[in-house]
C-alpha cells in the first residue's frame, strides 16, 4: 500500500537513497538532508516574510490574508526590511551550498544574488525615489479595483480598508522623497513634467467620480442590498476623506517642496555615489557582470545591425528616397495609421493572435491563462509608454494586457503580450510551485530584463520576435540556461 509523503519527506528519502547508491555514509546523507531542511526553512521563511511586508505583492500572488492593508512605506520600514535581508543573507551563508542537491544549489545562488541586489539598492538610497514620471504609488493605486477580489461582503471591507489605508499610505511616501531632497536623491526636473496631471484626476468633489468609486456601481448578485447601501455609503466616505485628501498633500508637496528641488541633470553620475550606483543597475537589469561600456557597445551594434536592417527594407519595398524621406514617409501617411482606439486594439489583436501561432516555435510550455487588451488609464496615458504588460492576478481571475489609445502609431511592446520574454513566465498559473519561490522571482526579474521587440506595424508588418533565452521543462521544473555574455 502506497502512503502520502510530503515533497520535503521526498526530498529527504531521494537525497538518502541517492547517498546511498554513490557510496555516502549515513552520516554524510544525513547531513545533506540537514543542509537541504534549513535552505527550505530559510525560504520559507523568507516568503512569508515578503508576504507580510507587501500586502499588495500577498494579493496579486493570490494569498486572501491581508487583503485589508496596504504596506508601510516610512523610513523605519524600509531600514526593517533590510535588517531582515542581511538576516536571511547572514543565515543562507552559514549553509554549505555543496551539501545541497543541484537544483537547490541553484536557488542559492538566485536567493544569495536577490538578496545582495536588494541590500545595495538600500545602501544607495534608491527608496528615497519611489517614484517616476510613468509610476509610483499615486498611478498604481486607482487601478485597485481591477487588482482586488470583490466578491463577497469581506471583500469589500477589505477594499474600504484599503482605501482609508490611502492617506496614511501617501504620505509615508511623501516622507521618502522629503529624505530624499536632503539625500540629494531627487528625480530630474524634465521628467516631471506634467506630473499634476497625473494627480489631479482623483482630486474630485464627488467621490461618485473618482476611479475607487467604480465597485460600488455594479455588485456582485450575492451581495444583500442592504450591504450593498451600507458598503456605499462607507466607500465613499474612504474616498472623500482619506484618498482625495491624501492625494490633495502629496500634489501640494511635490508643487511646493519636491518640483523647485529637482534636479537640473538627468543622468545618475549627478547622484551621490552616482556612478557606482549605475554600475549596480547595469549588473541588476542585464542580470550580467558587465560593465556599462559594454553594454553601450552592444547598443551601438544593435542599433548599427537594426538600421542594416531597415535599409533593407526601404529596398525591398521599392521606395523611391533616402532614409530620412522613408521615415517621413512613414510619419506622415495615413493608412499607417488607426483613427481611434478600437481600430488600434483590432490591429493589435491581429498581431497578437498571429504571433500565438508562432509560440509553439520557441517553447515547449505556454500558459493556460488567457490575456485580454484595454485602454491604458487616460490619467496616465500621455506619459507612458504606447503599450506595457500589466500582469496577471495570482489566483488566476484575470489576465490582462493593456494597450495604450495611442493613434499616432500601431506599436506595440513584446511586453504587452504572451509573448517573449516576461509574460510567458508570468502567464504559467502558480509557477512557484515548480521552481520555489526565490527562483520564480529572480527568473521573472531576469527574463523581464531581457530584451524587448517591438512590433510597428506602420514600418514593416513584421511579427518576428526576438528569440529568448533557451529553456526547457523536465520533470514538472523550468530550468534556464545561462545567457550569453556580452563582449
Amino acid at each position: 500500500m502506497l502512503r502520502w509523503m510530503s515533497p520535503r519527506s521526498w526530498v529527504s528519502r531521494t537525497m538518502v537513497l541517492l547517498g546511498a547508491g554513490f557510496g555516502l555514509s549515513p552520516a554524510a546523507a544525513s547531513s545533506q538532508e540537514m543542509a537541504a531542511t534549513r535552505f527550505e526553512k530559510l525560504l520559507a521563511d523568507s516568503w512569508e516574510t515578503d508576504l507580510l511586508e507587501s500586502p499588495q505583492f500577498a494579493t496579486n500572488v493570490g494569498d486572501t490574508r491581508f487583503n485589508d492593508k496596504l504596506a508601510g512605506e516610512a523610513i523605519a520600514d524600509h531600514v526593517r526590511r533590510d535588517g531582515l535581508r542581511r538576516e536571511f543573507l547572514k543565515r543562507l551563508e552559514g549553509i554549505d551550498r555543496e551539501q545541497l542537491p543541484r537544483d537547490h544549489r541553484i536557488n542559492y545562488d538566485i536567493f544569495g544574488r536577490q538578496l545582495r541586489d536588494d541590500i545595495a539598492e538600500f545602501e544607495f538610497q534608491s527608496y528615497l525615489q519611489p517614484i517616476t514620471n510613468r509610476s509610483g504609488f499615486h498611478i498604481s493605486f486607482p487601478e485597485l479595483p481591477r487588482e482586488v477580489p470583490l466578491h463577497t461582503v469581506r471583500d469589500y471591507e477589505n477594499y474600504i480598508a484599503r482605501l482609508v489605508a490611502f492617506e496614511r499610505y501617501s504620505a509615508e511616501h511623501v516622507e521618502l522623497l522629503r529624505a530624499g531632497i536632503k539625500a540629494d536623491q531627487v528625480l530630474p526636473a524634465i521628467v516631471l513634467e506634467g506630473f499634476r496631471d497625473a494627480i489631479t484626476p482623483h482630486l474630485v468633489e464627488d467621490p461618485a467620480k473618482s476611479l475607487l468609486h467604480s465597485p460600488f456601481v455594479k455588485f456582485p448578485p450575492a451581495i444583500a442590498a442592504a450591504d450593498r447601501e451600507r458598503l456605499t455609503s462607507a466607500g465613499r466616505d474612504a474616498i472623500a476623506q482619506h484618498v482625495v485628501p491624501g492625494y490633495r498633500a502629496f500634489l501640494k508637496f511635490m508643487e511646493q517642496e519636491y518640483i523647485p528641488a529637482a534636479r537640473g541633470s538627468i543622468g545618475a553620475s549627478a547622484l551621490p555615489n552616482g556612478r557606482e550606483f549605475y554600475r549596480h543597475r547595469v549588473r541588476l537589469f542585464t542580470t550580467l557582470d558587465v560593465t556599462p561600456e559594454q553594454v553601450h557597445a552592444t547598443g551601438v551594434a544593435e542599433v548599427k545591425r537594426i538600421r542594416a536592417e531597415m535599409e533593407t527594407i526601404i529596398q525591398k519595398v521599392g521606395f523611391k528616397g533616402d532614409f530620412a524621406a522613408f521615415l517621413n514617409h512613414l510619419r506622415t501617411e495615413p493608412r499607417f495609421y488607426a483613427t481611434s482606439p478600437e481600430q488600434l486594439q483590432k490591429e493589435v489583436s491581429l498581431i497578437l493572435k498571429r504571433i500565438d501561432g508562432e509560440l509553439p516555435r520557441l517553447f515547449r510550455t505556454l500558459p493556460r491563462t488567457p490575456y485580454g487588451l484595454r485602454e491604458v488609464p487616460a490619467y496616465i496615458a500621455p506619459r507612458t509608454t504606447s503599450a506595457y504588460y500589466q500582469q496577471p492576478a495570482g489566483d488566476g481571475t484575470r489576465g490582462e494586457c493593456p494597450c495604450a489609445p495611442d493613434t499616432d502609431e500601431l506599436r506595440l511592446g513584446a511586453d504587452c503580450a504572451p509573448v517573449p520574454p516576461p509574460p510567458i513566465v508570468l502567464l504559467v498559473p502558480r509557477l512557484d510551485q515548480h521552481l520555489g519561490c526565490t527562483e520564480r522571482v529572480e527568473t521573472l526579474r531576469s527574463i523581464g530584463s531581457s530584451r524587448i521587440v517591438s512590433l510597428n506595424v506602420s514600418a514593416t508588418r513584421n511579427t518576428r520576435a526576438a528569440r529568448p533565452r533557451r529553456r526547457r521543462r523536465d520533470r514538472g521544473e523550468v530550468h534556464e540556461t545561462a545567457p550569453p555574455r556580452v563582449s
